[in-house]
């Protein structure tokens, strides 16, 4: 499948933060739910049904935001449940979704 670009609103370009001494880039959940063809109130449910692991990096309005390699992971840990036609797939999985998620995330050197 052919990867489609994404246009984003000058608000939802990506932020440059520094996370342990290096400037690291990061996306709002806006973004993460472009990528993973969702929208960003599908990613705040998934994060209050247990699905997506609270991301550590949120500003202090608490927005969230998220590296390009833990969109990555998502992306991955989600694609398999998420086949067209099957509503709620990701939901009727969410445990192993979770765990593939968190499991990616550490590998990364996230803690959740």
């Amino acid at each position: 499948m052919r990867e489609r670009k994404i246009r984003l609103p000058r608000y939802k370009k990506p932020k440059v933060a520094e996370i342990g001494g290096k400037e690291t880039v990061l996306f709002t959940s806006g973004i993460m739910a472009a990528v993973i063809h969702r929208t960003p109130q599908v990613v705040r449910l998934w994060e209050r049904a247990g699905i997506l692991p609270e991301t550590p990096f949120r500003n202090e309005l608490g927005h969230r935001y998220y590296t390009r390699e833990m969109i990555d992971v998502v992306k991955e840990s989600v694609s398999g449940f998420a086949t067209a036609g099957k509503v709620g797939g990701v939901l009727k999985h969410k445990d192993q979704v979770y765990a593939s998620i968190k499991e990616g995330w550490n590998r990364l050197g996230i803690n959740v």
